[in-house]
């Protein structure tokens, strides 16, 4: 159910949380950066695609730290 749904959402967000942590600790800031890195890293959006938009990263770091 919807339960199930969000600790899958929440438990993605952490993960994808840790590579953002990582770029961040080498310089990479800016959510344009983040995004770039992730797709450089492989890392697929929580839809499973390989571009990631600012807007996403940001709500990763909402959910991750909310």
């Amino acid at each position: 159910g919807n339960a199930k749904k969000k600790a899958i959402a929440y438990a993605k967000a952490r993960e994808t949380m840790e590579v953002i942590e990582q770029l961040r600790r080498v310089g990479l800031t800016s959510l344009r950066q983040l995004c770039q890195g992730l797709q450089d890293r492989g890392m697929k959006t929580p839809y499973g695609r390989p571009e990631w938009h600012p807007q996403q990263v940001s709500n990763i770091i909402k959910t991750a730290c909310g």
